[in-house]
């Protein structure tokens, strides 16, 4: 049966004017996994023409009879699959067009993203492996991270209780100003996780089955970082060496995923269904890995696993490497994509490089490479990333 796309994200945490111009864009991310049946709804946006041409080209995406920016293609009754179940406008829009949402209620959904959830409910259990934190109103602030440092002798991470994204986060090292972070009130709940050893970042996938409460665990998916703990990007597998973070070894999946388990089941007790990810800092040095938050959504790389599944059936999983990156202002999409001829993606070959989300105003796109084995993907992707080099 076709599937209704609705991708849209919701605006969970304070943002600046730009970054919620491009954060709207993301809901395109759903034609990459939109096969030549199902549709795909942008509300609001302007219709993609360049970027679904560039898409089609590569057989990639819907038809463009197939998406639309308005409601029109929604049959009353359809079922719309979302992005995340915590955005509001999406139930907003489907209770408008009478339609369902394959997801838990807007309330279950929040809640299973909720970060001060995550610590209270996992931050005593072993099996999860979640660093020492707490859960405090901002008002107590300095006493908690103070607390914190001193029981544990290591730098303190805040985040920001009420985003399901993750996007509000401050660290907090020794001898630095315990402040207020902007725009937060005295009674804002915050998370504060002390800030372990930490040499690579991965996400184990994870599914809740709707009726059974039956659980898919994995697979273990690498992080790309920037910053203070920043994600731009995730590569699979996760023992591939791609220069942005050391090799993580298997050994170390094994814990993820009995944590990830662990997790799941938590999941469950609040009704949740469907895809969520668990993010994790590996300590190498000690071989350990340790639980930073959930996202119970569809979290980045499952894009590229789910249109692996769209092209080649059930259960097909192969190497990607999956990044945003920037590109002058206003060239055009097709412009953008000419850059890359002779590596863009081959679907009878099952290699290349796709670029989509293509933000034009903002110089702003997602790519992903698809290789057949790990040591063509890193060929490729050296490729890949020297052409974006030459766009700048």
């Amino acid at each position: 049966m076709p599937t209704n796309f609705c991708h849209l994200t919701g605006y969970d945490v304070v943002l600046s004017q730009e970054d919620r111009d491009v954060l709207v864009h993301y809901a395109r991310r759903s034609l990459l996994i939109a096969g030549a049946e199902d549709r795909v709804i942008l509300p609001g946006l302007p219709f993609p023409h360049e970027e679904l041409a560039i898409l089609n080209r590569l057989e990639v995406g819907p038809p463009p009879t197939h998406v639309s920016t308005q409601l029109n293609l929604l049959a009353h009754d359809a079922t719309l699959e979302p992005f995340s179940g915590a955005a509001q406008r999406l139930w907003e829009i489907a209770n408008s067009a009478h339609c369902y949402v394959d997801a838990p209620s807007y309330h279950v959904c929040v809640k299973a993203n909720d970060k001060a959830w995550f610590q209270t409910r996992f931050g005593q259990d072993e099996a999860a492996k979640l660093p020492p934190g707490a859960v405090c109103p901002v008002a107590l602030l300095e006493d908690a991270v103070t607390t914190l440092m001193k029981r544990h002798g290591r730098p303190v991470r805040l985040k920001d209780a009420r985003s399901a994204s993750g996007l509000n986060q401050h660290i907090f090292a020794f001898g630095a100003e315990i402040a207020f972070p902007q725009q937060m009130d005295a009674t804002h709940e915050v998370v504060l996780q002390v800030e372990v050893p930490r040499h690579a970042d991965a996400s184990v996938q994870i599914e809740v089955d709707r009726n059974e409460h039956h659980f898919a665990i994995g697979p273990v998916i690498a992080q790309h970082i920037k910053g203070e703990g920043n994600h731009c990007g995730n590569f699979y597998p996760a023992t591939l060496t791609l220069q942005t973070q050391p090799v993580i070894p298997p050994a170390i999946f094994r814990q993820m995923k009995a944590s990830a388990l662990v997790i799941a089941h938590g999941l469950a007790e609040l009704d949740y269904f469907g895809p969520a990810s668990v993010d994790y800092a590996v300590d190498l040095e000690r071989g350990e890995a340790w639980a930073l938050e959930v996202n119970a959504r569809i979290s980045a790389p499952r894009y590229p696993l789910r249109a692996l599944e769209v092209w080649y059936g059930p259960g097909v999983i192969q190497p990607f490497d999956l990044r945003t990156f920037r590109f002058p202002k206003g060239m055009t999409a097709t412009a953008l994509a000419a850059r890359f001829e002779g590596l863009l993606f081959r679907r009878a070959d099952r290699e290349g490089f796709i670029p989509f989300t293509i933000i034009p105003e903002h110089g702003v796109c997602v790519g992903v490479t698809f290789a057949k084995t790990p040591a063509d993907l890193v060929a490729m992707v050296g490729e890949v990333e020297s052409r974006k080099a030459q766009l700048l």
